[in-house]
Parts: structure tokens; C-alpha cells; sequence
């Protein structure tokens, strides 16, 4: 961190200056931890596998469901019922 940052967070409420203590630890943690417990690389192999996997999900096509859910929800709007989409 810079000296200008640290001016900065002094502009900051006492809340304010407190999180980012904290969060300034809290990231020194997980920095710490990565580095005693991550010495052979497993987590950067783990994402570079996973970012690069072909993995295929079936998921339901939402677009569609959402198309027809509105056309009927305009429909009732046109006839003066409450909606029953949701």
C-alpha cells in the first residue's frame, strides 16, 4: 500500500477506518495462508483446470420460461386479473 492511500483512509469515519484495518488483515490472512498451504501450486492448477474444462450442465431454458410467463402475466394485465405468474 501507499503512503497516499493511507492518508486517505484517515478521511474516512472511525467505522471506516476500522474496516479497512480489518479487511487489510483479513486479506494478509488469506495471503499467509496461500502461501504456507498452497507451496505446490494445487489451487492455481485447480482453477487453470477448472476455468479450462469442458464441463456441460443442463439447465432448463430460462429465456423461454420467462417468455411465456410475461405473455401470460400481459394477458391478465389486459383483462384486468391479478397476475398469476408468480
Amino acid at each position: 500500500m501507499h503512503a497516499n492511500d493511507m492518508h486517505d483512509v484517515g478521511k474516512l469515519s472511525a467505522s471506516g477506518r476500522t474496516f479497512v484495518k480489518d479487511l487489510r488483515a483479513w486479506v494478509e490472512a488469506v495471503v499467509d495462508l496461500g502461501q504456507d498451504k498452497n507451496d505446490d501450486d494445487k489451487i492455481q492448477e485447480f482453477m487453470w483446470f477448472a476455468a479450462h474444462s469442458d464441463v456441460k450442465t443442463k439447465v432448463p431454458d430460462v429465456g423461454s420460461s420467462s417468455t411465456k410467463i410475461k405473455a401470460g402475466a400481459d394477458a391478465d394485465a389486459k383483462k384486468g386479473k391479478p397476475s398469476r405468474a408468480l
